[in-house]
């Protein structure tokens, strides 16, 4: 089985990259700092119930698909 991917990516490579969504951009319609996004899609901060609740909204898919990703992340961290 592969590694789950960290939310921050599933958003930069299937969402923000495929429709040339700027982080800039991403972090005006989520209403967070720009840099809190840098570091989301780095890897080095994980979705919170707030953050999810706005990708859910902004970007089309359920709040718990985000919340899940980053429970498998975690979970999968946690056992290597």
């Amino acid at each position: 089985m592969s590694a789950p991917r960290h939310p921050g990516i599933v958003l930069k490579e299937d969402y923000l990259d495929p429709q040339g969504i700027s982080f800039y951009d991403a972090a005006k319609k989520l209403y967070v700092a720009e840099a809190m996004l840098v570091q989301f899609v780095a890897g080095k901060q994980s979705v919170t119930w707030n953050l999810s609740k706005r990708l859910a909204a902004v970007f089309d898919q359920n709040q718990s698909f985000w919340l899940e990703a980053q429970r498998n992340w975690d979970k999968y961290n946690a056992e290597s």
